[in-house]
């Protein structure tokens, strides 16, 4: 493109966040909190092709990868990450998209959330795992709100966000999106308008591409239903490049949802947050576009 205590019954307590519970069958992944922020996996395509590989939400299907690899792997192949192994179509995008060129290099990939299509998904971004949960898992103790498919297209999923800034509540749908690193951006600029919000001194006049024009406002906090995160030094910005793009109203990135440890329902579509333990401090150095 690209978070209450806790209670589980069953094999494993996958919830109380201390290291000796973190679940055997659990799947790690890096995640550098001073720059990407990706949750970056290690996996392999067919049993043979070693791959780093981000898990993006935002990407609406199948696995990504660069076209240095057209002829060198089938048009479906099998993914494996941790002990999981599902076929996956491919889908090629150019050898110089920054993310391969600046980041994965050429055996890289990114991987959307039909991967883990109905299932149950834990991510701890506090102990850096995820973990599929099984039957016998049951999440109590979270806040939860529903995640919304696009009705156009279905494999977009929409999170319900309140944006707090000048004493006003602005609510607006965003993609859930584990692929990008910002609190939240790409919101339609005609929203300053609507909620007459004072836009002196936050214009951008020549922002770097694709952010072209368009102004970012300092907010006060950014909420999924009950769970509000103060957004420190960040804004929330504006662009001009949305304004004809009816997929969303923008992007709500891992910055905001590294406050979090998450489960994320395939199956029903709901979202169950819960604070991290731990004091997350602003570690933010470097945004990657």
């Amino acid at each position: 493109l690209l978070c209450l205590s806790v209670a589980c019954s069953g094999k494993t307590d996958t919830t109380n966040d201390t290291l000796t519970d973190i679940p055997e069958d659990a799947i790690p992944f890096e995640y550098d909190v001073t720059m990407t922020k990706f949750i970056l996996l290690k996996g392999m395509l067919n049993d043979s092709l070693p791959m780093d590989i981000i898990f993006d939400t935002g990407t609406p299907d199948g696995i990504v990868v660069s076209d240095s690899l057209k002829g060198l792997i089938p048009s479906v192949v099998n993914v494996q990450v941790g002990h999981l192994t599902r076929p996956m179509t491919v889908h090629f995008t150019s050898r110089e998209n920054p993310i391969f060129t600046h980041y994965l290099g050429p055996n890289g990939a990114i991987l959307s959330w039909r991967y883990f299509e109905d299932q149950r998904l834990k991510i701890s971004f506090q102990h850096t795992y995820l973990h599929v949960m099984d039957s016998a898992e049951t999440v109590t103790g979270y806040d939860s709100v529903s995640l919304y498919r696009h009705p156009i297209y279905p494999n977009y999923l929409l999170a319900p966000v309140s944006i707090y800034t000048q004493g006003k509540v602005i609510p607006v749908r965003l993609l859930f999106d584990t692929g990008t690193n910002v609190f939240a951006s790409n919101l339609y600029p005609e929203l300053g308008l609507t909620y007459g919000l004072k836009l002196d001194s936050t214009y951008i006049e020549k922002g770097k591409q694709p952010f072209k024009e368009g102004f970012q406002l300092k907010s006060d906090s950014i909420g999924i239903g009950k769970m509000n995160v103060p957004t420190g030094r960040f804004g929330v910005g504006f662009y001009q490049h949305r304004r004809n793009d009816q997929h969303f109203d923008g992007l709500l990135g891992t910055l905001y949802m590294e406050h979090y440890d998450m489960v994320l329902d395939f199956e029903r579509f709901v979202l169950y947050l819960k604070a991290r333990t731990d004091t997350l401090e602003d570690k933010m150095e470097w945004h990657y576009f």
